[in-house]
């Protein structure tokens, strides 16, 4: 294989990985959820959405390294397996590391962390208390 075409194809294959943080992907995770009657994920899950937006138009955060955040807490404390944790963790760093090798601006990267977080919290918090 040529240098350009692996290079074409390195770049394709990290363009699928950040889809793992994706607004389809994450309506994809959050009807499942849905469908399956799960409200200790679907909820912190469709909370954490909207704030996830509102820090996007604020501080112009990476949505991709944001929605990444909530969907590996969440399905990792709902599964309660290490093994899964373990892998959504590899996952979401891959994810990170493809956001960079992309040349997404580190800034925006490291907002979408900070979003993805403090969502994470802020609905896990209220879904706790009701």
């Amino acid at each position: 294989m040529k240098k350009e075409n692996l290079k074409k194809e390195v770049k394709e294959i990290a363009r699928d990985l950040i889809a793992l943080g994706s607004l389809p992907f994450y309506l994809l995770v959050l009807i499942r959820v849905y469908i399956g009657n799960f409200p200790e994920i679907f909820y912190p899950l469709l909370i954490s959405l909207p704030l996830i937006y509102i820090f996007y138009f604020i501080f112009k955060s990476n949505n991709y390294s944001a929605m990444s955040i909530p969907l590996f807490i969440f399905t990792s404390i709902f599964y309660k397996e290490m093994i899964f944790t373990i892998f959504a963790f590899v996952l979401m760093t891959i994810l990170f590391i493809c956001l960079f090798y992309l040349n997404y601006e580190k800034k925006k990267i490291l907002l979408g962390l900070l979003a993805g977080i403090i969502a994470s919290a802020v609905s896990y918090a209220l879904f706790l208390k009701f």
